[in-house]
């Protein structure tokens, strides 16, 4: 597992998923594995599924995990509602919106316990983004706007979860034909992923060639 999570922040995410299926066949060979352990590795090949846009595969991996966790927690446990959190984006992208809210709202149910955290920050992002799929343009604003707010108050102004929240709330304004405030949103979050990552790192490159989209060049952080 510990391998596979170097590789994923490498980017190797093939390798990844390997090193996770190597995880779950020799978790599944024991005598009586833990169902969080188990759970665990089907997240994580999600979340690989996920990164390459196989939305399906990745739901079949979390069902597989949330059945493994509610047959030992209740429904309320946080690992549950930190499948669910994926399980959201899953079938968002799925297009199922309803149960993607369902899921996404149990999710945010549990974690709204902690506050402002980096686990609601997530949660709301990709709350914000399902509203927006489901033409709930305001309250997508709102969502994003707090999930920014949030990451912010958390972990501080200028991390990358605040150029997330950034990101996706670009998408909505130019939903609502606000170009000119996506292009200046992206450049700060361009700025955030720049710092944090340096200009080879995927999220950067990205959000580059997102403002290029817009004709926007953005210069170099101060």
């Amino acid at each position: 597992m510990a391998l596979g999570d170097a590789q994923w922040r490498q980017g190797r995410l093939t390798d990844a998923a390997e090193s996770y299926r190597r995880s779950l066949a020799l978790r599944e060979g024991m005598t009586d594995p833990h169902p969080m352990d188990l759970a665990t590795c089907h997240k994580h090949l999600a979340i690989i599924a996920l990164e390459v846009n196989d939305p399906e595969a990745a739901l079949r991996e979390l069902d597989s995990a949330r059945d493994l966790l509610t047959a030992a927690y209740e429904p309320d446990h946080p690992d549950v509602a930190d499948v669910d959190n994926h399980r959201g984006e899953a079938l968002r992208r799925l297009g199922r919106a309803e149960e993607a809210h369902e899921a996404l709202s149990s999710a945010l149910r549990v974690r709204s316990r902690l506050g402002d955290h980096p686990d609601v920050v997530g949660t709301l992002i990709r709350l914000g983004a399902l509203l927006r799929d489901t033409g709930q343009i305001q309250e997508s604003y709102t969502t994003l706007t707090e999930a920014r707010r949030m990451a912010a108050a958390a972990m501080g102004e200028n991390h990358p979860y605040v150029a997330d929240a950034l990101c996706a709330l670009a998408d909505t304004l130019t939903v609502m034909g606000q170009d000119t405030e996506a292009a200046g949103v992206l450049t700060e979050a361009w700025r955030r992923y720049r710092e944090a990552y340096g200009d080879a790192h995927a999220l950067t490159r990205q959000t580059r060639d997102r403002l290029d989209g817009l004709g926007e060049a953005p210069g170099t952080p101060s």
